[in-house]
């Protein structure tokens, strides 16, 4: 009998700690799992990106593969980065760093329609990462470009995209 309030106070000083640990790191709650997921561009296992780094396109100006070892599963999607600084970076802003439109092909968005992507192929539009399929038939980027106009393409891309997942795009 006296075990049991031993236990409740170490599941309380435990939980106690763990909100402390979120609050003084900066870290966003990452355990909330959207109700949309299904909406995301994502593999069988949930990865975003094909397992490339969402801060690298950021920093680096370019494509870069992440690692397992700096993965986050944040809201049902898991991110792999580079570097643990890179985990860090997105654990404080993830909104800044997740690509746009779930991942998707922002051109393919713009037109209605739900197109794989090539990693190396993105864009950073007013602070965002739009990424693009390109294959053999394909370079979406280049279709995005030759149209020219990136508001309109992307108020095109995020109706279809609140039609898709319920969610709005964050204005710039």
């Amino acid at each position: 009998m006296k075990k049991l309030p031993l236990f409740f106070a170490l599941t309380l000083t435990a939980i106690s700690l763990a909100l402390t640990n979120a609050v003084v790191t900066g870290e966003k709650n990452t355990s909330e799992e959207r109700s949309n997921i299904e909406a995301y561009n994502l593999d069988d296992t949930r990865i975003a990106l094909r397992g490339y780094s969402p801060v690298s396109y950021f920093e680096k100006g370019g494509a870069e593969r992440g690692k397992k070892e700096y993965m986050v599963d944040y809201r049902g999607i898991k991110y792999y980065f580079a570097s643990e600084a890179q985990r860090q970076k997105f654990l404080k802003n993830p909104e800044k760093y997740e690509p746009a439109f779930g991942g998707w092909c922002a051109f393919g968005m713009s037109v209605e329609g739900r197109f794989r992507i090539d990693p190396e192929k993105f864009k950073i539009v007013n602070g965002r990462l739009y990424v693009f399929l390109n294959d053999i038939e394909v370079d979406a980027k280049a279709l995005w470009e030759k149209d020219g106009d990136d508001d309109k393409l992307t108020r095109k891309a995020a109706a279809f995209w609140k039609k898709v997942s319920g969610e709005n795009f964050p204005s710039s």
